[in-house]
């Protein structure tokens, strides 16, 4: 019986692949590497930028990741310069 059951949710669930299912989740943080790629910067630079606060790393997990909203927060205040 239960294989009939379980037979019955694959009929009426499509299958996700997993492009599917990442274009569906909203990108909440970018990791170092990403974020060194997307502002085209050094990691170097990147370090600066953290040592004068101008942008900031999410706290509290082991590597570190730089929120979508802390990344336009940067970007806006750098075009208002």
């Amino acid at each position: 019986m239960q294989m009939n059951a379980s037979k019955q949710t694959q009929d009426v669930l499509p299958p996700v692949t997993n492009s599917e299912a990442t274009q569906q989740i909203e990108r909440l943080a970018y990791t170092k590497k990403e974020l060194l790629a997307y502002l085209n910067l050094s990691p170097v630079a990147l370090w600066r930028l953290e040592k004068r606060g101008l942008i900031r790393p999410i706290a509290g997990i082991r590597h570190k990741r730089y929120s979508v909203a802390e990344v336009k927060r940067f970007l806006d205040r750098r075009d208002e310069s």
